[in-house]
């Protein structure tokens, strides 16, 4: 694991990225989400950033509306959030489970 410290323009505030291998370009340096998640949560959240990065701002900026639209849609249908809440399991259920197979 490798790590740059770097700071864009004039800013005060210095940023880290850290990235496998030897080499970071500063196009992908630039790809990287502002803010690092360490969650299951997160890891899908920063794919989902990259990705968008990597096509454009105009995708960015349809990634954000999306999840916002979501989220507000999650907020106020309580229907739709009982359905999703059935397929959330906790990992101790989840670990429960697999030690009958095991």
């Amino acid at each position: 694991m490798s790590t740059v410290f770097y700071r864009w323009g004039a800013g005060r505030d210095e940023s880290r990225v850290k990235f496998d291998g030897t080499h970071i370009s500063v196009f992908d340096l630039k790809r990287q989400p502002p803010l690092q998640l360490n969650s299951l949560a997160g890891t899908y959240a920063s794919s989902a950033y990259v990705a968008a990065a990597k096509q454009g701002k105009k995708e960015l900026d349809q990634l954000a509306e999306d999840v916002t639209s979501f989220s507000k849609t999650l907020r106020d249908d309580a229907q739709l959030k009982a359905k999703i809440a059935r397929y959330l399991i906790a990992s101790t259920k989840q670990r429960a489970a697999l030690d009958q197979w095991t």
